[in-house]
Order: C-alpha cells, then sequence, then structure tokens
C-alpha cells in the first residue's frame, strides 16, 4: 500500500500539471489536439480525399476542405455554425464567429438559417 500511494500522487501531480498547461494556453493546446487530429485523419479515406498529410495551416484546412451547401445556424449560446457538405457525402460543420457568419451570408457562400 505504500508502494501505491506515492505512485498515485505522483500520477495526480502530472495530470494537474497538463490540465494547468491547458488552462494558462488553451490557444497552443487547441492546435496540439488539431494537428493530433489532423495526423490521425491522413490516413482514412476523408483524411486522403482532402490532403490531411499537406495541411500546415487554418488556411490550407480551409482549402483543402471546403464546406458546400452551407447553412448557418445560431447556436443554443449565441453563436454561430455552418453546416454542410464536402461533395463527397461527408458532413461538414464550422463554427463562426457572428461577423464571418454574416459575411458568408452576404457573400452568398451560406444560407440564412434562421
Amino acid at each position: 500500500m505504500k508502494l501505491l500511494s506515492p505512485a498515485i500522487s505522483r500520477f495526480a501531480r502530472m495530470r494537474l500539471w497538463s490540465i494547468e498547461q491547458w488552462v494558462n494556453d488553451p490557444i497552443t493546446t487547441q492546435h496540439v489536439v488539431w494537428q493530433d487530429l489532423l495526423a490521425a485523419g491522413q490516413y482514412t479515406e476523408f483524411g486522403r480525399l482532402h490532403n490531411f498529410s499537406q495541411i500546415q495551416s487554418l488556411a490550407d484546412y480551409k482549402k483543402n476542405v471546403p464546406i458546400q451547401d452551407a447553412v448557418v445556424t445560431r447556436t443554443a449560446k449565441g453563436g454561430y455554425m455552418a453546416q454542410g457538405h464536402d461533395g463527397k457525402g461527408n458532413k461538414l460543420t464550422a463554427l463562426l464567429g457572428e461577423a464571418k457568419a454574416l459575411a458568408a451570408i452576404k457573400a452568398g457562400t451560406a444560407k440564412q438559417g434562421w
């Protein structure tokens, strides 16, 4: 029992440090998670169709994975969400700020869904 307690304490301290890093730097955390998702997704059919292995930036992602027939709706918490597909049968969803949502509707690249 004495051996187990220090091991659990060490694990708890490491886990707490990891959570504090996420809280203190959420942008970097989101970028790391996004890169992990792209790395894992590059071996899927969807990832190969959209060149996930070549994506290095958000601009690359937007270029390689366009949303077609997008409909912008308001979320329950006041945000905006665009839903559509990629033209190959895959459904896509993106969260948007108000300015981008209204700009997409005005430009005709998305329909207003409210």
